[in-house]
């Protein structure tokens, strides 16, 4: 009889930090190889992620972000990576539809 193994936490890798060691960014790998790779930034030094971009095929490439404009821990704009890269290629609203 197999037993179920325990998932560890993601494994979070420092991307950045600020002069005074604060993380601006970091890459999270979850050891389930379905869930999406994932980079969370910091980008005015508040300690929230303003900015979490996705790979949901794990193949080194951006797929989506969620981005935080006014840096207020609601996010604001959805960003897509066409072409794979950081710098979304379009945006839409992030709102909330019910």
């Amino acid at each position: 009889m197999e037993t179920a193994k325990a998932h560890s936490e993601p494994v979070g890798h420092e991307v950045g930090k600020t002069d005074k060691g604060k993380i601006t960014a970091e890459i999270i790998v979850p050891d389930k190889k379905s869930d999406a790779i994932m980079m969370r930034m910091d980008r005015n030094g508040d300690g929230r992620a303003d900015v979490i971009y996705f790979d949901f095929q794990r193949r080194n490439k951006w797929d989506l972000s969620l981005w935080d404009e006014n840096f207020d821990g609601h996010w604001t704009l959805v960003g897509y990576h066409a072409d794979g890269s950081l710098i979304p290629t379009s945006f839409e609203s992030y709102a909330v539809r019910f």
